[in-house]
């Protein structure tokens, strides 16, 4: 019998608010998918920008699942496919049934989103759901046309790393633990095998237990029900702060570019090479004058003082801030703060 819970979320995803820009209803699109909760809203649209810029050989259709309505972000959203090819559409849903899943700081409820997107897009038995947190390298045309998961509920990208741990860690067999930022999924397969429902019985029932959440759920429920394909559409790098982290690259070879871990682009401290990509397609955008999120505490400070590379830099950055500053000089650079005591 379904979970009582699982009824209640069926039904809350019928009254969702449904916005169209740019639509044309004579044209085939090919349909992208992302789920965000107001807070990344604009690094979704920086993702969109780049895939726009990137793939000119197919209309796309993107739709974004969200949870309020932000008229000013919307706005920002719709201009980036305006005078375009493409279409969006963006969906508001309640995330009040979803509350009783696992979260935290670094998961929030929203990454439960892509799991309505089945219910949601029945209009289109394929669609591409992708991370707020990935840029387009490259056309995503190829993968769109020719990877489609033919006898398959879903295409997706391996965990480059700790395949063996990352298995065993939810008891699965195998090691063919994937990432959930790229899901090239069929969506009549998808609903017809009610992956949705098991992906939330199985968090009710064991997510207490999972460190990645909906992923390792996602992994549990699609384990032998996945077709693999290349890592270039799903390249995970961390913006490490490690020596040989600062100049790291992905390959030529790759599509989409997906910044895993819980350093992104969009913070001060994070200026590798690898998040030239993201600041690329920032300055287009319309979010071009939105600083970066600043450090917050000891540790972020320390990553900053790195990328920054020495101490004047530093302060020339945060001279302003007298909070950060003595964070700093205690916790990081205690000889200089008892040298700067020293001379009262």
């Amino acid at each position: 019998m379904m979970n009582p819970t699982i009824l209640n979320l069926n039904e809350n995803i019928l009254g969702v608010q449904v916005t169209n820009f740019n639509l044309d209803v004579e044209v085939q699109y090919s349909a992208v998918v992302y789920g965000v909760d107001e807070n990344f809203l604009k690094h979704c649209g920086i993702s969109m920008l780049s895939i726009v810029e990137k793939t000119s050989e197919v209309p796309l259709r993107f739709f974004i699942i969200t949870d309020k309505s932000n008229e000013v972000e919307f706005s920002r959203l719709q201009s980036i496919i305006k005078n375009t090819q493409h279409a969006l559409t963006i969906i508001i849903v309640s995330a009040d049934a979803l509350d009783v899943f696992p979260k935290n700081s670094i998961f929030p409820v929203s990454i439960y989103f892509r799991l309505l997107a089945p219910y949601l897009i029945k209009e289109y038995r394929y669609f591409l759901y992708v991370d707020a947190d990935i840029i387009a390298l490259d056309s995503i045309y190829d993968l769109l046309e020719n990877h489609k998961p033919i006898n398959n509920i879903c295409c997706a990208v391996r965990e480059p790393e700790h395949q063996i741990a990352l298995s065993e860690s939810i008891n699965m067999s195998g090691c063919d633990y994937f990432n959930s930022g790229v899901l090239y999924v069929d969506a009549f397969s998808w609903n017809e095998n009610k992956i949705s429902q098991k992906v939330f019985e199985c968090l009710l029932e064991r997510g207490a237990g999972f460190k990645y959440f909906d992923q390792d759920a996602l992994n549990v429920i699609l384990n032998e029900k996945v077709m693999f394909i290349d890592s270039k559409y799903n390249c995970q790098i961390k913006a490490g702060h490690k020596k040989g982290d600062f100049m790291r690259e992905p390959s030529k070879e790759t599509i989409l570019l997906h910044y895993v871990g819980s350093d992104k682009p969009w913070q001060l401290w994070n200026q590798q090479k690898i998040s030239t990509h993201y600041r690329k397609y920032k300055k287009m955008s319309p979010w071009c004058d939105v600083e970066d999120v600043r450090p917050r505490c000891a540790k972020e400070l320390k990553k900053c003082y790195k990328t920054l590379n020495n101490k004047k830099q530093f302060i020339e950055a945060f001279g302003n801030d007298s909070n950060l500053l003595i964070v700093f000089y205690v916790q990081i650079m205690p000889d200089d703060f008892v040298m700067q005591l020293h001379r009262f």
